[in-house]
């Protein structure tokens, strides 16, 4: 600046000498010009760095910053310091290329996504952030009002500080008010009634100011509001369709032009209309559509129209099981297992228990020596991994028995593992795998069994939030007690016992029941299964010594029965089941097959449901041939051997879904089947 000046200053001088003779000062002049352009441009760029400050100063916005001239920095300012200003970098020299200072009073202009920062000469910066949006929203500013009436609208204003307030103006005799606390405006229609508005806005103090109109039609003449404008994807089965509408006059349909549609009689509830029409059978192979006028009763006037359209009449969908997958002993005396023992030593001939997920199947390995849990893919069973079983000890079996549990918080199934209480350590050790079966278990239960065999099996009911763990003992000579433990979102309580068995009942059994609110629960061993009655009575299983049967007798027919889960699919109820021996060798503990049940759906008919015997689909759970047929399978069944029958170990999980159902059924060193249950 200083600069310019002195050569201002030089030139005019230079002109006043030229003044005393004849001499030609164009140039001169033109320089001058220059000159005086050059200290306005310097002006106004001073200006503009001063309206930097300024806006700086004061805590506003940029709006937006424009760097397309090299060199050159045009700034918008937001709200009222909504002005432009251009800015020179301090890097150009006069004449446009690189200098080593220049004269503009920033050394540098830069802007990120969050503001633009301005460098002065001495390094020192000031950062003026970016405006961002400052707007009322209200989602349905529109409503219709009877003479009277009251009606809320909810609000928010978006990048709303401390200083912003919301207020309101009514017209046409309309009242409003703002309750700030709740966030909504309340307005109140006039009598008699007159179509009106409302503004509303939302300011602070930065100025930053935003407004909605809301609106209002009175209900008069005629106000017809239909559930859809359009229908898609009627079905194309004969039947009723009925259009829902709402209406402050009566209404019809008029007849229509298509003679696959007739008009059944309106049913008028005030002012809610179910107007029906019957649809024929679409066998036409293609979509159809027609148009569907409704009209005024008393003047036949149309107020409103919609379109249907009816799709082909599909062929019934048939219930379907199939088996996905399926493994079995390779040979006599070698257990299923083995085919995975090579990389994980620990399940070859353990596999005692089962349990099931949406992701894999688990296998407790369970002997004196080992134990561990083998996770296979529910749905490709050359996937596998182990399960981190870090902290889990105890229990003659330390994984004796595995179950899954579902979480409604967090829609994932939560990995039970239980140990058993045996043979000098008496303590039934159940873990959680909360986390996940990569991450390490959470012990949820710690209890002396006061040397009682328990943990051979235990069973759930309910879920993560509600639900019930359930064991019982599984040794003649003690006492047939059953156990419960409560769950109450996520939290295991204490430990309730009863004399819920009988004589006889010893061996490998559990208690099952038909959902959690359910006082009744059926006691499965392999010799007798029983329904009792039972209430909690201060931590006791109330029942008498002999139980409480539903019948008044022994059902036998319940034994041998395992993993009984009651499910519903496709609006359907079944129960699913493993029961042990097959067809004309009931004995044969090498033989078990896979159960699916129609179910009455009640904890009242759980007896009654499996009494019937209803089978919707049953299939062997050993398969050697992969048979395809029951019968096919009766022919070519592995011949019997101790080493790999013998045990009174059977389960079965069910992992219910949207479209499809996963059923998996297991046998103790025998096999072990998938099964998927859909519509096709």
């Amino acid at each position: 600046m200083k600069k310019l000046i002195k050569l201002l200053f030089a030139f005019s001088l230079g002109l006043a000498m030229a003044g005393c003779a004849k001499y030609d000062d164009t140039e001169l002049r033109g320089k001058v010009d220059s000159l005086t352009s050059e200290v306005n441009t310097l002006k106004a760029n001073q200006q503009a760095m001063q309206a930097v400050i300024d806006v700086w100063k004061a805590g506003g916005y940029v709006a937006s910053i424009d760097n397309s001239v090299p060199g050159q920095h045009t700034v918008t300012f937001y709200g009222d310091n909504g002005k432009t200003v251009v800015l020179y970098d301090g890097k150009q020299g006069e004449d446009g290329k690189p200098g080593a200072d220049g004269d503009a009073f920033f050394k540098d202009v830069t802007s990120d996504e969050n503001g633009v920062t301005f460098e002065k000469q001495d390094g020192t910066k000031i950062f003026i952030p970016f405006a961002k949006a400052f707007k009322l929203v209200i989602e349905n500013p529109e409503a219709e009002l009877e003479a009277g009436a009251k009606v809320e609208f909810a609000y928010k204003v978006e990048n709303a500080n401390s200083t912003t307030s919301v207020d309101v103006f009514a017209g046409g005799n309309y009242a409003a008010v703002v309750d700030a606390e709740a966030s909504k405006i309340v307005v109140t229609a006039p009598t008699p009634a007159v179509n009106g508005s409302v503004l509303a806005w939302a300011q602070n103090e930065e100025g930053l100011f935003s407004m909605r109109k809301l609106s209002f039609f009175v209900k008069a003449e005629t106000t017809v509001v239909t559930e859809e404008e359009e229908y898609q994807a009627i079905s194309g089965d004969a039947g009723n369709f009925v259009i829902g509408l709402v209406s402050n006059v009566d209404v019809e349909i008029e007849k229509p032009t298509v003679d696959w549609i007739t008009v059944v009689p309106d049913t008028k509830v005030a002012v809610t209309h179910k107007l029906t029409l019957a649809l024929a059978e679409n066998t036409t192979g293609e979509p159809r559509e027609a148009t569907i006028n409704i009209l005024r009763s008393d003047n036949k006037k149309q107020v409103q129209s919609i379109k249907i359209v009816q799709l082909v009449k599909s062929a019934e969908k048939v219930l379907t099981v199939e088996r996905v997958w399926g493994k079995y002993p390779v040979a006599l005396g070698k257990a299923w297992t083995s085919e995975y023992a090579t990389e994980h030593a620990f399940i070859a001939g353990n596999d005692r228990t089962m349990a099931a997920d949406d992701e894999y199947v688990y296998f407790a390995a369970a002997s004196s020596s080992t134990k561990g849990i083998l996770a296979i893919s529910l749905k490709d069973p050359s996937v596998c991994k182990e399960v981190n079983i870090t902290g889990v000890a105890g229990g003659l079996f330390s994984t004796a028995c595995v179950r899954t549990i579902y979480n409604p918080s967090t829609s994932k199934y939560i990995l039970l593992a239980g140990s058993l209480a045996f043979d000098g350590d008496y303590t039934f050790n159940v873990y959680a795998w909360k986390d996940g079966i990569d991450a390490a278990p959470t012990r949820i239960i710690s209890w002396g069994t006061n040397e009682r065999r328990v943990g051979d099996f235990f069973t759930v009911s309910g879920d993560w939030n509600k639900g019930e763990i359930w064991a019982r003992t599984n040794i003649a000579g003690k006492n047939p007690v059953s156990f419960k433990w409560d769950i109450t979102n996520g939290e295991v309580g204490t430990v309730m016992g009863g004399q819920m068995g009988y004589t006889g009942a010893a061996g490998m059994g559990s208690v099952y029941k038909y959902n959690v609110a359910a006082k009744q629960a059926l006691v499965v061993t392999p010799s007798i299964g029983r329904f009792f009655n039972y209430k909690d009575n201060e931590g006791y299983l109330n029942v008498d010594s002999a139980g409480v049967d539903w019948t008044g007798i022994d059902n036998s027919v319940m034994a041998r029965k395992f993993g009984i889960t009651p499910f519903e699919f496709g609006g359907k109820k079944y129960i699913a089941y493993v029961k042990k021996g097959f067809y004309n060798n009931e004995g044969n503990a090498a033989r078990a097959r896979l159960k699916i049940i129609e179910d009455q759906g009640s904890a009242e008919t759980f007896l009654a449901s499996m009494e019937a015997d209803k089978v919707v689909y049953e299939f062997p759970i050993q398969n050697k041939n992969n048979a395809t047929t029951a019968e096919e399978f009766n022919e070519v069944y592995f011949v019997d051997s101790p080493s790999i029958a013998g045990q009174e170990m059977a389960n079965c999980a069910v992992i219910p879904g949207t479209d499809c159902v996963y059923v998996v059924g297991h046998l103790f060193n025998v096999g072990v089947s998938v099964f998927k249950m859909y519509l096709k």
